[in-house]
Protein backbone atom coordinates (compact mmCIF):
# COMPACT_ATOMS: atom_id res chain seq x y z
CA UNK A 1 0.00 0.00 0.00
CA UNK A 2 1.33 3.42 -0.83
CA UNK A 3 1.87 6.01 1.89
CA UNK A 4 0.21 9.36 2.46
CA UNK A 5 3.50 11.03 1.57
CA UNK A 6 3.42 9.27 -1.82
CA UNK A 7 -0.20 10.34 -2.32
CA UNK A 8 0.84 13.93 -1.65
CA UNK A 9 3.76 13.70 -4.08
CA UNK A 10 1.47 12.42 -6.81
CA UNK A 11 -0.94 15.30 -6.20
CA UNK A 12 1.89 17.82 -6.41
CA UNK A 13 3.01 16.32 -9.71
CA UNK A 14 -0.52 16.66 -11.11
CA UNK A 15 -0.89 20.20 -9.74
CA UNK A 16 1.07 21.75 -12.59
CA UNK A 17 0.13 25.32 -11.66
CA UNK A 18 1.00 24.91 -7.97
CA UNK A 19 -2.45 26.20 -7.02
CA UNK A 20 -3.25 23.43 -4.54
CA UNK A 21 -5.94 22.05 -6.87
CA UNK A 22 -6.08 19.63 -9.77
CA UNK A 23 -8.66 19.47 -12.54
CA UNK A 24 -11.35 16.90 -11.81
CA UNK A 25 -10.47 15.02 -15.02
CA UNK A 26 -6.96 14.36 -13.61
CA UNK A 27 -8.34 12.99 -10.35
CA UNK A 28 -8.67 9.31 -11.47
CA UNK A 29 -5.11 9.26 -12.78
CA UNK A 30 -3.85 10.92 -9.63
CA UNK A 31 -5.55 8.34 -7.40
CA UNK A 32 -4.34 5.38 -9.46
CA UNK A 33 -0.88 6.87 -9.91
CA UNK A 34 -0.62 7.14 -6.13
CA UNK A 35 -1.17 3.41 -5.79
CA UNK A 36 -4.88 2.95 -5.11
CA UNK A 37 -7.16 1.22 -7.56
CA UNK A 38 -10.75 2.44 -7.29
CA UNK A 39 -13.64 1.40 -9.47
CA UNK A 40 -15.27 3.96 -11.72
CA UNK A 41 -18.16 4.07 -9.21
CA UNK A 42 -15.64 4.85 -6.44
CA UNK A 43 -14.14 7.66 -8.54
CA UNK A 44 -17.57 9.15 -9.14
CA UNK A 45 -18.42 8.96 -5.44
CA UNK A 46 -15.06 10.44 -4.45
CA UNK A 47 -15.46 13.33 -6.88
CA UNK A 48 -18.94 14.07 -5.54
CA UNK A 49 -17.64 14.09 -1.96
CA UNK A 50 -14.70 16.31 -2.87
CA UNK A 51 -16.70 18.91 -4.81
CA UNK A 52 -15.10 17.64 -8.02
CA UNK A 53 -18.28 18.63 -9.82
CA UNK A 54 -16.91 22.17 -9.61
CA UNK A 55 -14.14 21.05 -11.95
CA UNK A 56 -11.36 21.21 -9.34
CA UNK A 57 -10.23 19.02 -6.44
CA UNK A 58 -8.24 20.55 -3.58
CA UNK A 59 -5.29 18.85 -1.92
CA UNK A 60 -7.21 18.46 1.36
CA UNK A 61 -10.22 16.92 -0.39
CA UNK A 62 -7.95 14.60 -2.35
CA UNK A 63 -6.19 13.39 0.81
CA UNK A 64 -9.51 12.89 2.60
CA UNK A 65 -10.80 10.78 -0.28
CA UNK A 66 -7.58 8.79 -0.49
CA UNK A 67 -7.85 7.92 3.22
CA UNK A 68 -11.49 6.94 2.74
CA UNK A 69 -10.64 4.66 -0.20
CA UNK A 70 -7.63 3.05 1.51
CA UNK A 71 -9.71 2.26 4.59
CA UNK A 72 -12.77 1.10 2.68
CA UNK A 73 -10.92 -1.23 0.30
CA UNK A 74 -7.66 -2.47 1.77
CA UNK A 75 -5.79 -4.61 -0.75
CA UNK A 76 -5.01 -8.22 0.20
CA UNK A 77 -2.08 -9.26 -2.02
CA UNK A 78 -2.62 -12.97 -1.40
CA UNK A 79 -6.28 -12.73 -2.39
CA UNK A 80 -5.42 -10.86 -5.58
CA UNK A 81 -2.66 -13.39 -6.29
CA UNK A 82 -5.18 -16.22 -6.09
CA UNK A 83 -7.11 -14.67 -8.95
CA UNK A 84 -3.98 -14.78 -11.12
CA UNK A 85 -3.57 -18.53 -10.56
CA UNK A 86 -6.21 -19.38 -13.15
CA UNK A 87 -3.90 -17.89 -15.80
CA UNK A 88 -0.87 -19.74 -14.44
CA UNK A 89 -1.10 -22.77 -16.75
CA UNK A 90 2.08 -24.39 -15.44
CA UNK A 91 1.33 -23.62 -11.78
CA UNK A 92 4.80 -22.10 -11.44
CA UNK A 93 3.87 -18.62 -10.21
CA UNK A 94 4.22 -16.91 -13.60
CA UNK A 95 2.02 -15.58 -16.36
CA UNK A 96 2.98 -14.12 -19.72
CA UNK A 97 3.03 -10.39 -20.39
CA UNK A 98 0.14 -10.81 -22.83
CA UNK A 99 -1.90 -12.72 -20.24
CA UNK A 100 -1.29 -9.99 -17.69
CA UNK A 101 -2.37 -7.38 -20.20
CA UNK A 102 -5.50 -9.43 -20.94
CA UNK A 103 -6.32 -9.65 -17.23
CA UNK A 104 -5.81 -5.92 -16.70
CA UNK A 105 -7.84 -4.91 -19.75
CA UNK A 106 -10.54 -7.54 -19.73
CA UNK A 107 -11.52 -8.47 -16.21
CA UNK A 108 -13.05 -6.70 -13.23
CA UNK A 109 -12.54 -2.96 -13.31
CA UNK A 110 -10.91 -2.82 -16.70
CA UNK A 111 -7.97 -0.64 -17.55
CA UNK A 112 -7.45 0.75 -21.00
CA UNK A 113 -4.39 -0.43 -22.96
CA UNK A 114 -2.34 2.61 -21.95
CA UNK A 115 -3.11 2.17 -18.23
CA UNK A 116 -2.31 -1.56 -18.46
CA UNK A 117 1.01 -0.81 -20.15
CA UNK A 118 1.89 1.57 -17.29
CA UNK A 119 1.29 -1.26 -14.81
CA UNK A 120 3.27 -3.75 -16.88
CA UNK A 121 6.26 -1.39 -16.94
CA UNK A 122 6.56 -2.16 -13.22
CA UNK A 123 6.94 -5.89 -13.93
CA UNK A 124 10.17 -7.83 -14.18
CA UNK A 125 9.87 -9.95 -17.30
CA UNK A 126 12.09 -13.04 -17.51
CA UNK A 127 13.90 -14.30 -20.62
CA UNK A 128 10.83 -16.36 -21.56
CA UNK A 129 8.53 -13.32 -21.45
CA UNK A 130 6.91 -14.35 -18.16
CA UNK A 131 6.16 -12.37 -15.03
CA UNK A 132 6.20 -13.72 -11.48
CA UNK A 133 2.79 -12.37 -10.59
CA UNK A 134 3.21 -12.29 -6.79
CA UNK A 135 6.42 -10.26 -7.19
CA UNK A 136 4.61 -8.00 -9.64
CA UNK A 137 1.72 -7.49 -7.21
CA UNK A 138 4.10 -6.62 -4.39
CA UNK A 139 5.86 -4.08 -6.61
CA UNK A 140 2.68 -2.26 -7.66
CA UNK A 141 0.79 -2.49 -4.40
CA UNK A 142 3.54 -1.71 -1.89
Amino acid sequence: MSTEAEWGEMFKMMDESGSGTIPAEKFPGCVRGAGLYPTEANIKEMLEKSNGASGKVTYDDYMTQMRWLANKYPIDIDQVGESFKMFDKDDNGTISKSELQHVLCGMGDRLNAEEAEEFIKEATIDKNGNIKYMDFLREVIN
